[in-house]
């Protein structure tokens, strides 16, 4: 397969998070992996969903750590 037909589909970019807030860094590298993982799904964990989630991050509320 060559790299222009890579496919992620099967791979979910998760970023885990215990503190409260937009996470902006947070966000920033989910998305710097999805460019790399085209096709991967993105997940961030934290306690409160960011009030400016990026559009393509999914959100999963958890305890905080």
């Amino acid at each position: 397969m060559s790299e222009n037909n890579l496919n992620f589909n099967d791979i979910t970019i998760v970023h885990i998070d215990g503190r409260y807030g937009d996470l902006i860094e947070a966000q920033n590298a989910i998305l710097k992996s999805g460019i790399e993982l085209p096709g991967a799904k993105m997940l961030l964990l934290s306690p409160k969903k960011p009030r400016t989630l990026h559009q393509s991050i999914a959100h999963e509320s958890i305890a905080p750590l």
